[in-house]
């Protein structure tokens, strides 16, 4: 067997020791074979033969080109199946793969499903018998490899792939080549008797059988990286031939591998400072002439870069794969997909509010030509802003909106004598959830091709370019697909994994004067360049994390290991080492950069091949000095790098203040409503907020942040009991009955239950059918609570048992009280309270008979949700350091605890509307329910008590007739403290006018305020 491995420093040219072989080879036979690992180094080899005389006699291919000619020679007649015919036929298998067994999950059909299986099926597919001879070996005790439950369906899935091609007439090259090795065998054909292998990094099994066959009808030479001395260690062992070393390299030679040049390193300080480091970096490289940036992703270093050095003066270009789904077009082919498969067939909570149709109709390939940013803009808020949307109802929308444009743009065409351009905003929708993927494909190919390049962005032209030839190799792929006869659901996985050649340039509007241009490129592409091409090659983010050098272990290698069919291969660290040295060859200087910390700080290590290289040069090691730092920010952020930026010191108030001359504008005294000016009117809860914290005010009341999404939460919830309890009273009094009572409380959950399914009707329906509410005319429903999911329902469910405790609670509250106004809007009595209007509504009021001081009331509020232990304040007077006069008072302020006075304020204000005379002011927290309440003195010492449990505090607070108490008596009366109160926040609402907006929270001021990144929050 005459087979030589040789280990040398290897390029894009060829070695002295192959030119001599191939030339021996040539005299020897009248022709040789060389193969190579890619186009670029097939290139290049040809010329360098060219140079040397050998233009004719030798084929240079790559190790697929090779098997196809020799199958075109030696085969027997059936077509070798090319990559993406793989892919769709084994998605075809998988697609239609058995039904999981007992206890197996279901195999998603994803791309890096089909990806896997594809690969194993080119390695392995010749070799699964001998996983039958292995479950043999076995059952006869023999020792064999044991295949996993994964590893069996591995194989019995390309089982059925083979099947598969056999049934088309198709073969795998895997399968070809140990044809073709029998054929070589017996024949000795002179097209197989001289090949040479020039620093391939991966040698599938079939490929070694092949060359062993080759070797048997005459020579084989396999030349090794000199960095992948791991890979010739293996190809000794495998083909029992000796390693020996290349004669030294024949430095004249225009194609060989030069010396690494002495490269500098650069330590980037952190993300912040990346782009601009980087600028400065291919800037300094420029002026020497043509620079490559070489990074792991091109694409993403040329969309950073790019702009930086066009306000440079220095044009670049960029040359890239992307896959289909990661293009504009692709993007938003799946994302539609998976919305109208959620659509279709989860419930409504997995899709709603459809953003992802808001995008699609900005996009450039909807149609939407008349003002598509307006449209989706509308279409969003009122999508978000209602959750009783369903799916049927934005189709329809959008079904009406095709329908507008398409009549639109005929006009327009008619008018203006132009072709019509196409509409496909419901098209593409209709056809992808009829499963006619090139219908929607093609759709939205033509909307691409009459779109104007300003719509696809930045990118103008180019970007156009790029969607439109996405979506014709898509388009390709899918025909490929039908003609195999792959369903088109089977086939996405594969479309999906589509590449997709992008490639961009762009020109700066003037070029700098001695700078060269820039090519940005994936750094197996900076290795493939002539050596000394480049004035210099930058190799950028070479870190750990973008180039692993872990050699990950899937089913199909392990199996391929099982089936002794694993092949020789560099390791990820070879390659790593080979690729960043042959890069830096490209170019008469290089640089090696990485980002040495992440966004949140953690450090980050370099990659290997750069800390092997700086290690190897020691102290000779070059490093950049100079770069920005991460403190340089208006610099690092501007595309000029803060070229024309000037500092200018301005004088300002300080932060949380206002302007003297814009305090009057904090709070406007009016308004206009419905054409006409009327006062502007405080409510309770904005009282409360600016009480809880200023700044907190500003932000929820002035400058009023809101929510785009309709929820179901707090807000959503307390409005579904507040209407609830509405109707449940009403319904009381429609009975008879008035209120509930220990002898009516059956009757009443009967009632209670009805209301709930009433109300939760209207709420579903988004308009009030019963009730006050539906006979004013006030037929919408607002902030309704529409469960869109089972969880959702189940948290609505849970809100009938939780009022029927409210219920039970109610029959022995307020014994002598009746609730007699529900929902009790004053905004019409022209109030004033604490100086300033006063507008609400009065969740409820329970009034009884006159005692000699008018109509008595109480005031109460729904709550469902809170501590009962914040929601109400004893008697300040009722303490061993009280004051003996209060004349203003704030609940909770003693305890640093956010003031809590919404009923005290509804208290004062009923109180001067009926001059009636008021008794206390509760919450009734529905979730337990309990109770908290400040109240008349009279009605704790009343029997039976009005509030039989719960948190009530007396004004004034005395103590039990009858027993004796170590604090001393309390002095303010309920209306006193009413008065209080009022006093209080008048002072506070003074301070409001005057302008002041500082953050001055209690303890428990910020749970719910939006400013997370408040100095004073706490």
């Amino acid at each position: 067997m005459a087979i030589r491995i040789a280990v040398g420093a290897l390029g894009t040219g060829l070695t002295r020791e192959e030119t001599t072989w191939l030339q021996r080879a040539l005299a020897g036979t009248g022709r040789a074979t060389l193969i190579v690992p890619s186009f670029a180094v097939r290139d290049a080899c040809r010329r360098e033969l060219a140079r040397a005389g050998m233009g004719v006699g030798v084929d240079v291919l790559t190790l697929g080109a090779w098997v196809a000619s020799l199958w075109e020679l030696l085969g027997d007649g059936r077509r070798l199946v090319g990559g993406l015919e793989r892919k769709l036929l084994m998605a075809q298998v998988l697609a239609g793969a058995p039904e999981a067994g007992e206890g197996d999950a279901p195999r998603a059909l994803t791309p890096g499903i089909v990806a896997l299986h594809a690969r194993a099926a080119a390695e392995s597919l010749p070799y699964i018998e001998r996983a039958g001879e292995a479950a043999a070996a076995r059952e006869g005790d023999a020792v064999a490899p044991v295949l996993s439950a994964a590893e069996r369906a591995l194989v019995q899935a390309l089982a059925r792939y083979g099947e598969e091609l056999d049934a088309r007439g198709l073969t795998e090259p895997s399968v070809a080549a140990r044809l073709i090795a029998d054929q070589v065998r017996a024949l000795a054909p002179a097209c197989a008797r001289a090949v040479a292998v020039h620093g391939v990094p991966e040698l599938p099994e079939y490929a070694l059988e092949l060359l062993e066959a080759c070797a048997g009808a005459g020579e084989v030479l396999l030349c090794v990286d000199a960095g992948m001395a791991g890979m010739a260690a293996q190809l000794g062992r495998r083909l029992g031939a000796a390693v020996e070393r290349c004669a030294p390299r024949d430095p004249d030679a225009a194609g060989t591998a030069a010396d690494v040049p002495a490269a500098r390193f650069a330590e980037v300080a952190g993300p912040s400072a990346r782009d601009a480091a980087h600028t400065v970096l291919v800037l300094d490289a420029a002026r020497a002439g043509d620079v490559v940036a070489a990074s792991p992703d091109p694409l993403a270093l040329a969309r950073h870069l790019a702009p930086r050095l066009a306000a440079r003066g220095v044009a670049s270009r960029v040359e890239a794969r992307l896959r289909f789904s990661e293009t504009r077009a692709g993007e938003l082919f799946f994302m539609l997909i998976d919305v109208l498969d959620r659509m279709g067939n989860e419930e409504p909570v997995a899709w709603w509010p459809a953003p992802e149709l808001v995008d699609w109709i900005r996009s450039p390939f909807a149609g939407v030509w008349s003002g598509a940013a307006r449209i989706a803009c509308a279409s969003d808020k009122r999508w978000r802003g209602s959750r009783l949307v369903d799916a049927d109802g934005v189709l329809r929308e959008l079904r009406s909106l095709q329908s507008n444009e398409t009549r639109l743009e005929s006009d327009r065409a008619q008018e203006s004598g132009a072709a019509r351009r196409p509409v496909a905003v419901f098209d593409v929708l209709e056809a992808l959830g009829a499963g006619d993927y090139r219908a929607a494909l093609q759709a939205m190919l033509g909307v691409a091709q009459a779109a104007s390049p300003g719509m696809f962005g930045q990118g103008g032209m180019v970007a156009k370019q790029v969607e439109v030839a996405a979506l014709g190799a898509a388009l390709a792929c899918l025909a490929d697909a039908r003609r195999l006869g792959t369903p088109p659901a089977a086939a996405l996985p594969v479309l999906s994994d589509l590449p997709v050649k992008v490639s961009a340039a762009v020109e700066p509007a003037a070029r700098g004067d001695g700078l060269g241009a820039v090519a940005f490129a994936a750094l197996d592409a900076a290795a493939e360049g002539a050596p000394a091409s480049a004035a210099a090659v930058l190799l950028l983010d070479l870190d750990a994390d973008t180039c692993p050098c872990a050699r990950q272990d899937t089913p199909a290698t392990v199996l391929a290991r099982k089936l002794g069919c694993a092949g020789a291969s560099a390791t990820p660290a070879e390659r790593q080492r080979v690729t960043v040295r042959r890069a830096l060859a490209g170019g008469r200087a290089g640089t090696l950069a990485y980002v040495a910390r992440t966004r949140e700080g953690e450090e980050v290590f370099p990659a290997f091949a750069l800390d092997e290289l700086k290690n190897a040069l020691g102290a000779g090691a070059a490093v950049v000095a100079g770069l920005p730092t991460e403190y340089a920010l208006a610099q690092n952020l501007d595309p000029s790098g803060g070229e024309g930026l000037a500092l200018e010191t301005v004088s300002c108030t300080p932060a949380h203040a206002l302007p003297r001359h814009l305090a009057p504008y904090l709070y406007l005294p009016d308004m206009v409503w419905r054409g006409a000016v009327v006062p502007r009117r405080f409510s309770a809860s904005s009282i409360e907020a600016y009480l809880s914290c200023p700044y907190k005010w500003l932000v929820t009341n002035r400058a009023r942040s809101k929510r785009l999404d309709a929820a179901f939460g707090p807000i959503e919830r307390g409005n579904f009991v507040h209407d609830i309890m509405q109707r449940f009273h009403e319904r009381l009094i429609e009975a008879g009955l008035m209120r509930v009572t220990p002898e009516n409380v059956e009757r009443a959950l009967e009632l209670m239950r009805a209301s709930f399914e009433e109300l939760k009707a209207d709420h579903a329906r988004g308009k009030f059918t019963h009730g006050k509410y539906a006979r004013q005319g006030a037929a919408r429903v607002r902030s309704p609570y529409v469960p869109l999911g089972e969880l959702e329902r189940s948290r609505l469910a849970s809100v009938l048992p939780m009022l029927e405790g409210v219920v039970r609670a109610e029959a022995d509250m307020l014994p002598i009280f009746t609730p007699e106004l529900f929902e009790y809007s004053f905004d019409a009595a022209d109030l004033r309270y604490a100086g300033r209007p006063l507008g609400g509504r009065i969740d409820r009021i329970d009034v009884a008979p006159d005692a000699g001081s008018g109509e008595r009331f109480v005031v109460i509020d729904y709550k469902t949700g809170g501590s009962d232990a914040d929601m109400a304040s004893p008697d300040p007077t009722a303490r061993e350091d009280a004051e003996a006069e209060v004349s203003t008072w704030i609940p909770g302020r003693d305890r640093d605890k956010a003031p809590v006075v919404q009923t005290l304020i509804y208290a004062q204000a009923y109180r001067r509307i009926a001059h009636a005379s008021p008794q206390g002011a509760a919450y009734l927290i529905t979730r337990g329910p309990k109770v908290a309440a400040m109240v008349d003195e009279a009605l704790t010492s009343m029997e039976p008590p009005a509030f039989p449990s719960g948190r009530v505090y007396a004004f004034p607070d005395l103590p039990a007739p009858g027993k004796k108490s170590k604090k001393p008596e309390g002095t303010l009366g309920f209306t006193e403290m009413l008065d209080a109160v009022e006093a209080g926040i008048a002072e506070e609402l003074d301070r409001l006018e005057a302008g002041e907006i500082a953050p001055a929270p209690a303890k428990d001021s910020c749970k719910y305020c939006p400013i997370k990144m408040c100095e004073k929050r706490r």
